[in-house]
């Protein structure tokens, strides 16, 4: 908000919302990761992407995937598993062709918050005081930062981040280039070695950002716009794109658990589409996966009637469940927009923490094992290095046809996000729900077991209605944090509505 009142674009609202999230939620996000950024020009109408996701590393060792496992997991820890860090190059380049302020400035709010320090916010307690993440923690460098006398903080303890200040400082002054082709570079890289990893100096010099079109597909009066792969789009344009048909019907059916029944059986059948998600550019099938026809002839696979077994949907394993991830929507003045979706991939990413620089670094190799088909899959440095792995990020822009009304929005939360960006287009878009409703009405998602998680507040004659049809469901009530939030803005002819999912504590800021 402040950013835009000092007459910041939104791509300048972005990139200084994102500092600030990755000090509050270092679990999420964070220089030590990657972004994608979506992104609407108010002025020519057009939708620009700049995919700024790591890469491979040269001395990625060949072997690795070969410790891929399936199914529920809340933490792939370690050094190996780190990818080259695309986040700054990604702001770099963003700022470079829309930005206003002048660099240094955004980075300023974030640095004095290092620097002075904060409560410790429920959110990131919930995962401090998580036995199950204390447990890969405590291995782990990145513990320290959060120990007090031996103890994990809790809320109301004070958090500093004296070292990524520093850090902070410095790109501020001298640019991205400081991080890739400095001094940092050389501490990051002996810093993370030490800890078994394989990032050389060139790994970072030779780091790119990808400028990419956005693949879109017509839903009603909207243009759904959304960022080639490698991140997951096009499946949430696949579902909505298949149920954009039949919507009406659906409505009928909502409180009988008709929609989402139609609802997960797609989902279940994105999984079989996994594997197109991979970079660099197109790969086969995606062109497919959003076209008319492949969408006709999916709805003739659904039966509302019951559900099927895992195979008739997908030759693919389930996604792997996640809780980590930072999106941010938002709408400047003259109408610009950006859905920025940042990530170290999962709760604290490899739990690598440099001490040199105060940056914690991604696990995001491990999303290579979506491309896997159990144990079969091989790679080699040749043909993976460079190659950005693949992402269930989501980060979405729907512009109306006369362009006064659009809808930009994206989530977090692993695999879920997906489920969780395509539920809540749907409340807003085709129920009418406003945009808190559209939000926060409770969802049902598919786990990693290929069952569905469903919120308490779901009412019970849906539940009885999934499992009449088949649905192995169960509620996630127990659960610390039900794993997927979205966070959206939405234009109307007259007024603009912010709403950010409280299911992460989140608080939507305008003016």
């Amino acid at each position: 908000r402040d950013i835009l009142q000092q007459g910041g674009s939104a791509v300048d609202g972005a990139i200084a919302s994102l500092l600030c999230t990755s000090v509050i939620n270092p679990q999420s996000s964070g220089i030590g990761g990657g972004v994608v950024f979506n992104i609407y020009d108010a002025s020519t109408g057009k939708v620009k992407v700049i995919i700024a996701r790591e890469t491979a590393p040269m001395r990625m060792k060949p072997s690795l995937l070969q410790q891929c496992t399936f199914g529920p997991q809340p933490a792939i820890p370690g050094a190996e598993w780190i990818a080259v860090p695309g986040e700054l190059r990604g702001y770099e380049e963003a700022h470079k062709n829309y930005g206003r302020l002048p660099w240094k400035s955004l980075f300023e709010p974030t640095i004095k918050l290092a620097e002075e320090g904060f409560l410790v916010p429920d959110y990131l307690e919930r995962f401090l005081d998580s036995k199950k993440f204390r447990e890969y923690m405590r291995k782990s460098s990145v513990s320290h930062l959060f120990l007090k006398d031996g103890k994990y903080l809790k809320k109301g303890d004070y958090l500093h981040f004296l070292k990524l200040a520093e850090t902070l400082k410095t790109v501020a002054e001298h640019g991205a280039d400081a991080f890739y082709k400095g001094s940092l570079t050389k501490e990051m890289v002996r810093d993370v070695n030490n800890q078994g990893g394989n990032l050389t100096l060139d790994d970072f010099s030779n780091y790119e950002v990808k400028h990419a079109e956005p693949l879109n597909i017509t839903i009603g009066n909207y243009t759904m716009y959304f960022p080639p792969p490698p991140t997951s789009g096009m499946i949430v344009g696949f579902i909505l794109n298949i149920l954009k048909v039949c919507f009406f019907a659906l409505f009928v059916c909502l409180f009988f658990g008709g929609v989402l029944c139609e609802f997960l059986a797609l989902v279940k059948g994105a999984g079989s589409q996994y594997r197109v998600r991979g970079d660099p550019n197109l790969p086969p099938g995606v062109s497919s996966l959003t076209s008319e026809e492949f969408a006709e002839a999916m709805r003739k696979r659904i039966n509302d009637s019951y559900t099927q077994s895992q195979d008739y949907y997908s030759d693919s394993p389930p996604g792997r469940d996640g809780t980590g991830t930072t999106h941010v929507s938002v709408v400047d003045k003259d109408g610009n927009a950006v859905s920025a979706t940042s990530t170290i991939n999962h709760i604290f990413g490899s739990m690598v923490y440099s001490n040199s620089t105060g940056v914690i670094f991604n696990n995001q190799l491990a999303d290579f094992c979506m491309l896997t088909s159990g144990t079969e899959f091989k790679i080699s440095p040749g043909n993976t290095v460079g190659e950005r792995p693949p992402s269930c990020i989501s980060p979405s822009i729907l512009i109306s046809k006369d362009r006064r009304s659009k809808l930009v929005i994206g989530g977090a939360g692993g695999n879920k996000i997906i489920h969780a960006t395509a539920q809540a287009i749907m409340n807003k878009l085709w129920f009418g729900y406003d945009l808190e409703k559209a939000i926060s009405s409770p969802r049902v998602l598919v786990n990693s077991s290929f069952g569905v998680d469903y919120e308490d507040r779901i009412p019970k004659v849906v539940r009885e209605g999934l499992a009449y049809k088949g649905h192995s469901s169960h509620s996630d009530a127990n659960s610390p944090h039900f794993p997927s939030v979205v966070q959206g803005v939405f234009k109307g002819k007259e007024c603009v509505h912010a709403t950010s999912d409280r299911r992460k504590l989140g608080e939507a800021a305008g003016y």
